[in-house]
């Protein structure tokens, strides 16, 4: 159990600085690349104690790292918009509007806003009837689903 634990130690030391780097170069988080470094080490010392010895631990801890930043980036959700019940807000219940250019903007303006007009048109038209008529109605008519 001492050669063991000295060889994954003497593992640990050879291959921790290379790591880092690897990591480093691919996760611009200095705290996210340590954690990740961190669970890298954590899985070779449970994989060390299997039965079944790992032959290129270099290699293995750069496949395990690389799968933890992959895992990082795919666990990473986009922050919700905030939901505004329309009773809580007017501007819940005309959001389209809100989110055109305004009609008194100008001519600029204006040309934004009827491309905007003719965009949702041809993207409502692509639709089957059931969807668009729900889109509408909840969308653009502020009906409860």
């Amino acid at each position: 159990m001492a050669d063991q634990n000295r060889r994954l130690t003497e593992t640990v030391a050879r291959e921790s600085g290379r790591l880092g780097s690897f990591i480093r170069q691919r996760v611009p988080d200095p705290g996210e690349a340590e954690d990740i470094l961190q669970d890298v080490f954590f899985d070779l010392v449970e994989a060390w104690r299997l039965p079944e010895p790992i032959e290129q631990a270099g290699a293995w801890l750069f496949r395990v790292a690389r799968n933890r930043i992959v895992d990082r980036f795919r666990k990473r959700r986009e922050e919700p918009l905030p939901v505004t019940r329309p009773e809580e807000s007017d501007e819940a219940t005309h959001w389209l509007e809100n989110a055109m250019p305004a009609c008194d903007g100008g001519p600029e303006a204006a040309h934004l806003r009827r491309l905007w007009l003719d965009a949702i048109a041809t993207a409502l038209d692509e639709l089957p009837p059931g969807p668009r008529d729900t889109f509408i109605a909840h969308e653009l008519d502020g009906r409860s689903f």
